[in-house]
């Protein structure tokens, strides 16, 4: 039996961590270890992890001040042991088939190099209220592209705390972008993407939980923001690295996404509720778009003509490829 190395950064999380770990000890694939980096909490969350990991010594616990979500699960990345890595956030729920059913499909699939489940929405009680459910697209095929053009436009089909990939990938992606303190599952799976095949499996094995707590309610903008910047850098790599011209049309379509998402995050900002880190932040990014509009609308403009494109498109794309290159300057 393959090792697992299941993986938990955590801040404060007295609430939920019993109940999250409790759900991956009653799992009925038994060879796994479970590496807890608890980053610098100040509630009850060190003494519950003790004596848990009094109670089984497949749980180890690794302490840091208060580094971050990224930068804590990149520690523990660097302590797996396992041919297979797990990903548990500290507040949702292993059903007891996950990782025997994400070990079994890795096994007998070894073009795939991440995979994650269906899973149930909860609360704070543990009460579903809502699932995600994509057995029926997957039926339709080339499923793992599908999931590729969902991350591409913005979106992240994956629960975090669902995905299983295959360790020998963090030799390609290195790991957690420590800048991000939000959407950084979003960016993780984005860039392993670029090596491997990814797929869901069709099971709800996995519960995620909602409160008033996590990351996801109280840096909603700031989620937006990192998840516009990550694929937009994605795309500045490929544009480094040469577009096939005949994969313009889907191009585009990555960029109008990029520009949506763009104009849902303007849209809160009007609305009064962003934060002013964030009005600095965009100030700057507009200083960057006109400094390189030229630039990257030649580049763009010599992309688009050889597939007979309207002026009308090259503008369009010019903004991003130039957020593109501020990013990566």
């Amino acid at each position: 039996m393959k090792l697992v190395s299941i993986i938990i950064s955590c801040y404060n999380a007295q609430d939920f961590i019993s109940e999250t770990i409790n759900s991956l000890l009653h799992q009925v694939y038994r060879n796994f270890e479970i590496i807890i980096v608890d980053d610098g909490s100040t509630d009850e969350t060190c003494s519950i992890l003790q004596r848990l990991s009094q109670q089984d010594e497949r749980i180890r616990i690794i302490p840091t001040q208060h580094i971050g979500a990224s930068a804590a699960k990149n520690i523990g990345l660097a302590q797996c042991r396992g041919e297979y890595i797990a990903i548990s956030d500290a507040d949702d729920l292993s059903y007891c088939r996950r990782l025997q059913a994400q070990v079994e499909y890795l096994n007998l699939h070894p073009q795939i190099g991440l995979i994650g489940t269906n899973y149930d929405y909860i609360n704070a009680k543990g009460e579903i209220y809502n699932s995600f459910d994509y057995s029926q697209i997957r039926q339709q095929g080339n499923f793992s592209d599908y999931l590729k053009q969902e991350l591409y436009q913005c979106r992240n089909p994956f629960l975090h705390s669902s995905v299983m990939f295959r360790k020998s990938l963090l030799t390609q992606v290195s790991g957690y972008d420590e800048s991000f303190r939000a959407a950084l599952d979003y960016d993780f799976i984005l860039r392993i993407s670029e090596f491997t095949e990814i797929d869901i499996f069709p099971e709800f094995l996995a519960a995620w939980r909602k409160h008033d707590t996590q990351i996801t309610f109280h840096r909603f903008l700031e989620q937006q923001e990192n998840t516009f910047i990550s694929v937009i850098r994605h795309l500045q790599k490929l544009i480094r690295e040469g577009v096939n011209p005949n994969e313009i049309d889907q191009w585009l379509l990555y960029l109008k996404a990029a520009n949506e998402h763009k104009a849902a995050f303007e849209k809160k900002r009007e609305k009064g509720v962003v934060e002013k880190q964030h009005l600095y932040n965009e100030a700057c990014l507009q200083f960057h778009v006109q400094k390189n509009y030229a630039k990257a609308g030649g580049l763009f403009k010599e992309l688009l003509n050889k597939r007979g494109r309207t002026i009308n498109d090259f503008k369009a794309c010019a903004y991003f490829l130039a957020c593109a290159l501020k990013i990566n300057s």
